[in-house]
């Protein structure tokens, strides 16, 4: 199930050329997606319902734990700390077991956007949600669908290594994330277990 957030509007774009809207999901190659849309059609932002409805509508979506993961050596690790807002108990270089605790105990509406659940990023069931797993091959069928006919390789900006993510994860970590990412784990068929 899907709900818009009050504060998702500048998440939202529309690609008026080709009738589509991209719902924007951070930590999601979505720097990537716009570059490449953008750089093809003229884009704008959308408020939560100021988009065409009847549009072709996407998202992406990445598996919780690497999403996470990936947030937390983008913020505390590589110390991008300015991006995250209103959080005084994150600080730099803090361990990955005491960033998971701080990030449960704030409510989702009152989280930053690089690690809100990524079901909050998507205010109605988009026509087609591609996962980051399957970055190119997704996109791909994205712009069949729109009417590119020239697909270029979507060049993925700010990748992090994935081999490093199950460093991070223990059960009792494990558990804590499940708990808390549970709607995107469900809505979107992740699996809820890492092979340690």
């Amino acid at each position: 199930m899907m709900f818009p957030h009050s504060n998702i509007s500048n998440l939202i774009y529309s690609f008026e050329k080709y009738k589509v809207v991209y719902f924007r999901v951070p930590k999601v190659a979505s720097t990537s997606i716009i570059i490449s849309l953008g750089g093809i059609y003229e884009l704008r932002k959308c408020d939560n319902d100021k988009y065409d409805k009847s549009y072709f509508k996407f998202a992406f979506v990445r598996n919780p734990f690497d999403r996470l993961a990936s947030c937390f050596r983008h913020v505390i690790q590589k110390g991008a700390m300015q991006n995250i807002q209103n959080h005084p108990k994150l600080y730099k270089e803090m361990p990955f077991d005491e960033f998971v605790d701080v990030i449960m105990d704030i409510d989702v509406k009152n989280m930053d956007i690089h690690f809100r659940p990524q079901y909050t990023f998507i205010p109605e069931k988009p026509d087609f949600v591609g996962k980051f797993e399957n970055l190119q091959e997704d996109y791909n069928k994205v712009c069949e669908k729109i009417g590119i006919k020239n697909k270029e390789n979507l060049l993925h900006k700010n990748k992090t290594d994935k081999t490093i993510f199950k460093d991070y994860y223990i059960k009792k970590i494990i558990k804590k994330v499940v708990k808390l990412y549970k709607k995107d784990f469900e809505s979107f068929k992740y699996d809820k277990t890492i092979n340690l």
